[in-house]
């Protein structure tokens, strides 16, 4: 398992372990998802490993351990999706902070790295429209998704935004790559 060395923001808050995850230290693209729901979870994994296996899932139930796993391998990261209001999961992290604790912290990155594309999955509307704001005002293509029903936005809403994410970061980052390395062509 991953550690993590200080701490975020101006809190002492740690990391809650990643759910599901077999082997974090692997050289794969991620997908960096903050979701601390356990039946959302589940979906959301079951979806991505049925399509895109040859990523690495990371699906972490609070703002500082994803923090966590962004600042240990960003180069790796391909898309990310956040979940606004987070919940103590298993009272591994009675503070989980939350969607926003995450948006401030990829805003704050220095503007010449990586824009990822991320998607914003939660019902929590005012929260939305914030965490918009300010990944959009760092430069960020920002994707919302209003969870609704019980899972079934999940395969509905959800995952086609997200896929569309992933796909499109595949395109940029073959694009950035020579033609002549192995596999892009």
């Amino acid at each position: 398992m991953w550690k993590w060395g200080g701490p975020i923001f101006s809190s002492e808050r740690q990391p809650s372990p990643a759910i599901g995850v077999k082997s974090p230290m692997t050289n794969r693209m991620r997908l960096l998802i903050l979701e601390d729901d356990p039946r959302r979870t589940a979906a959301m994994r079951e979806r991505l490993e049925d399509r895109f296996s040859p990523y690495e899932t990371l699906i972490l139930p609070d703002a500082p351990s994803f923090i966590a796993a962004y600042r240990e391998a960003p180069e790796r990261v391909l898309a990310i999706s956040l979940d606004h209001d987070l919940e103590p999961v298993n009272n591994q992290n009675p503070e989980p902070g939350t969607g926003r604790d995450a948006a401030d912290f990829l805003a704050q990155l220095p503007a010449d790295g990586p824009r990822l594309p991320i998607v914003i999955h939660s019902t929590n509307r005012a929260a939305v429209d914030g965490m918009e704001r300010v990944l959009d005002e760092a430069g960020y293509p920002v994707h919302r998704v209003t969870p609704y029903g019980d899972l079934e936005w999940i395969s509905e809403a959800w995952f086609p935004e997200f896929r569309k994410c992933i796909l499109d970061a595949v395109d940029a980052a073959s694009l950035a790559v020579s033609p002549s390395v192995p596999g892009f062509s």
